[in-house]
């Protein structure tokens, strides 16, 4: 009797509680014995600010911009802002990058219940230390789109 049929035997005369066990050492035990497949860890990805006022976008993560050290160009700084009118209730959210002598915003203001407004306060909610930023502006410099990346390949912000 091999081990497979052996463990069909245990589980049927097991209680329930304990067929849920055997069951999870079963898999865990079929799992060990499956080749190790290769593992890569510890991505790195260097994004420092960067800004394209032709194409009106700037791009760059809050831990490259934090920790840039080139000596000709250490003024580096990306992030983006929300606030609400307590006299109104209109949301404004905006951005702003700045790299050596370019810096560049937008902002966009709407209502409290405006989708636009209402995705955006939800994707700055996302920034954090380890967060890539995007963000474009059209000739008013309103924004046009606010996107935000958590991933472990941008560092923490050196301190």
């Amino acid at each position: 009797m091999n081990t497979a049929s052996r463990l069909v035997r245990v589980l049927s005369h097991a209680r329930p509680s304990s067929r849920a066990v055997w069951l999870l050492a079963a898999a865990l035990s079929a799992l060990s014995v499956l080749p190790a497949a290769p593992v890569r860890a510890g991505a790195k990805s260097t994004a420092n600010v960067s800004i394209s006022t032709v194409n009106r976008k700037a791009t760059g993560s809050v831990a490259n911009a934090r920790s840039y050290t080139a000596a000709f160009d250490r003024d580096h700084f990306i992030g983006c802002w929300a606030e609400t009118s307590l006299v109104n209730g209109n949301t404004t959210v905006g951005c702003h990058a700045r790299r050596g002598s370019t810096e560049v915003s937008c902002s966009v203001t709407g209502g409290p219940l405006d989708p636009l407004i209402l995705n955006y306060v939800w994707a700055l909610g996302n920034i954090g230390s380890n967060a890539y930023i995007e963000f474009t502006w059209n000739s008013s410099n309103v924004c046009q789109t606010i996107r935000v990346r958590t991933d472990s390949r941008y560092a923490p912000k050196a301190l």
